[in-house]
């Protein structure tokens, strides 16, 4: 919409004189725009005089100030404690917030998760086309955004989000626009909103946009307006030139007041004194910006900006207007996001939280040796198996902490045993108890002995035999606190013992004396503990695994042959959300205010709206339908109809045709000019 081409037409109406208004619908802008939203489409006649569109774009410019006005309830800066978004509460510790596909996180949001996105249309007259809506939407990316453990960065203060310029917003066209004719003096203005701020474009290249960075103003002579702390007088209009503190300024031309850039777009003077000379100025320390892809985003540090801008091919199909994070901040040695914290993009648009990780109690658990352990026989209350055996020790704080066999024990027990099979039989059995000749082969395996805390084959408590593996079988029994049931392997061949996600290593060869391979050197070794499949074994500082297990200094505790666990009472997650602005305050989405002007022809697509119908029925089928009168209906039968004639227009509102719960507002003058001058009157 040319600004410029509204003024001299309503300068040429005002000059007519002889105006009149019949039957005014005196509630206007209600119901067309009220308490902070809109419903309303403007018609104008397809074969009109273009000063019908121009007048239709005055209309729309002034709802449009009225819907800005709206003061609507807001959030605090930074806080989307009222947001309407995806809130996740099972992301896995150590893994991509896009992994999480059993939940509602994914690497891609769009209004379908986040309400307050945008999915829409954009409407705008290039001039020449006859395509003026085009679909655009919003996207909130993620990427490879993750969580940390102190699993992968030993330094790490608990669990930390990663963003490793991952986190982007994007403003998408689904359509392709001729930005060619972007600024063209027949097309009108092309206006976007960016995360949630309206730009004026005055032009797009595949790597930028240039939008209008000053503020427009209309103003008469004698007022003053103040931009960026400098108050500007309109001291006289002339016809082609503005005065302005003591400046003057040719119409069209830009120059320069008091350090600010006024460009003066158009005057509309009146020579009568009855009428008032206005002009639309532009005015800011500039008058337009061009901002490149990869620039730092408005307000940022230009030489290390956290966010800049993101731009491919704006106006084109699948082409985007973005703002991306900057920083890589990956791991200890940066501003790392912890629980209770997250990054939020400018205009407090939208934000992606680490809330919190799951509230649990930990229990410790030990892996050890012991050297001369006596093992009893299961169903003997007194007879030794084995007296001063090597055993690997698992124990627990409770009675309950392991299921062996289908019993509970404190304690279990693995003895290293010489094995074969017993070809009468067919079972394993310990090579000492065999007969010569019986044999088919020998291999490793374990014994498997409990704590029979229970006392049920003695009145002591004694280790008692459970069940024998053999290297093929590697089920021990499960690991248990609270609702973590962890299962516990011993795997014959590989000399590991599994606890969940923890892998311990123990000695190759003969009985079970120490950790790791060394033979019993006191020191601990990288490979003896594999936690998620990351070496641990001679951390000094504690290390949280995906699950939520602790491996507990495993250094100190490793030189000593010993493993410390701390097994939580559940899985561990991480609660992360991906808010959009606080958009239930208000009960819905946040409005979005764009043009909404059709022709007559395209009537039926905005038949469920309130309707502003533009020029009379000579020209606007829509105006014919609300008069009951043929289409081409004009001059004196356009008169015998309504009572307006040369030099007057009717303002009048009537029941919707398309809609029995709208309205429909026709604003037609005899003739064009009338008609422009029925727009200003109902918008004086």
């Amino acid at each position: 919409m040319k600004f410029k081409k509204i003024l001299s037409v309503l300068g040429g109406a005002l000059l007519i004189g002889a105006s009149m208004g019949v039957a005014l619908a005196n509630t206007y802008p209600t119901p067309f725009v009220q308490d902070g939203d809109h419903d309303v489409a403007i018609v104008y006649g397809a074969g009109s005089a273009p000063s019908d569109l121009v007048a239709a774009g005055s209309i729309n410019a002034n709802l449009k100030s009225v819907f800005d006005s709206f003061d609507y309830p807001t959030i605090a800066s930074g806080d989307f404690s009222d947001s309407s978004g995806i809130i996740e509460n099972e992301v896995f510790l150590g893994s991509e917030l896009k992994e999480t596909f059993n939940g509602d996180m994914r690497a891609v949001f769009t209004d379908n998760q986040i309400p307050s996105l945008i999915d829409s249309k954009i409407y705008w007259d290039d001039g020449v086309s006859v395509k003026n809506s085009f679909n655009v939407h919003e996207e909130i990316l993620v990427g490879g955004m993750g969580l940390l453990t102190t699993l992968t960065d030993r330094d790490l203060d608990g669990v930390a989000l990663t963003n490793n310029k991952d986190l982007e917003y994007r403003y998408v066209f689904e359509d392709t626009l001729n930005t060619s004719l972007i600024g063209d003096e027949d097309a009108d203005t092309l206006t976007i909103d960016i995360l949630g701020k309206e730009y004026e474009v005055e032009e797009f290249e595949d790597d930028s946009v240039t939008i209008s960075s000053s503020k427009q103003e209309v103003k008469a002579s004698g007022e003053t307006l103040v931009v960026e702390g400098v108050t500007l007088t309109i001291e006289d209009i002339f016809e082609d030139t503005v005065q302005i503190n003591g400046e003057f300024i040719r119409e069209g031309r830009t120059g320069k007041v008091d350090g600010l850039k006024v460009q003066v777009e158009s005057i509309a003077y009146h020579s009568s004194e009855t009428l008032q000379s206005k002009v639309i100025l532009k005015v800011g320390k500039e008058i337009s910006t061009t901002y490149f892809n990869g620039d730092a985003y408005i307000g940022e540090d230009e030489e290390e900006p956290n966010w800049v801008w993101s731009i491919n091919e704006p106006g084109k199909t699948d082409g985007f207007i973005g703002v991306k994070y900057d920083q890589r901040q990956v791991d200890s040695d940066d501003k790392l996001v912890y629980v209770g914290e997250g990054y939020t993009f400018p205009e407090n648009y939208a934000t992606v939280n680490l809330d919190a990780i799951t509230n649990v109690s930990y229990e410790d658990f030990d892996v050890s040796f012991d050297d001369s352990k006596n093992l009893y026989y299961a169903n003997d209350s007194n007879m030794k198996m084995y007296e001063d055996a090597k055993v690997l020790v698992l124990s627990g704080n409770e009675e309950d902490s392991f299921t062996i066999d289908g019993l509970e024990t404190d304690e279990v027990y693995l003895k290293y045993a010489n094995l074969s099979y017993i070809n009468n039989d067919g079972v394993w059995n310990n090579v000492t108890n065999q007969t010569e000749g019986n044999t088919t082969s020998l291999m490793d395996g374990v014994e498997v002995f409990y704590n029979d805390v229970d006392k049920d084959y003695s009145s002591s408590i004694k280790p008692r035999h459970a069940f024998t593996l053999n290297e093929s079988e590697k089920y021990v029994g499960e690991l248990v606190y609270e609702d973590t049931e962890l299962d516990v392997n011993f795997n014959s061949t590989s000399r590991t013992l599994t606890l969940g996600d923890l892998t311990v290593k123990v000695n190759p060869n003969g009985n079970f004396t120490h950790l790791g391979s060394e033979d019993g050197d006191g020191k601990a070794e990288d490979d003896e503990l594999i936690l998620n499949g990351v070496e641990v074994g001679d951390e000094d500082e504690d290390v949280l695994g995906n699950y939520g297990l602790i491996v507990y200094n495993s250094e100190s505790n490793a030189e000593e042959d010993e493993v410390v666990l701390g097994v939580p009472s559940e899985q561990v997650y991480a609660t992360v959300s991906v808010l959009g602005q606080g958009v239930e305050l208000i009960e819905g989405d946040v409005p979005q205010f764009g043009s909404m002007i059709v022709k007559d022809t395209e009537v039926n697509s905005v038949s469920d709206k309130n309707l502003i119908v533009v020029g009379g029925s000579c020209i606007n089928s829509v105006a014919a339908q609300l008069l009951g009168v043929p289409v081409n209906t004009c001059g004196e039968d356009w008169t015998a109809k309504t009572n307006i004639g040369a030099g007057q227009y009717l303002l009048k509102e009537y029941e919707s045709p398309y809609n029995s719960e709208k309205v429909a507002l026709l604003i037609a003058g005899y003739n064009a000019e009338d008609t422009t001058a029925g727009v200003n009157s109902l918008l004086a």
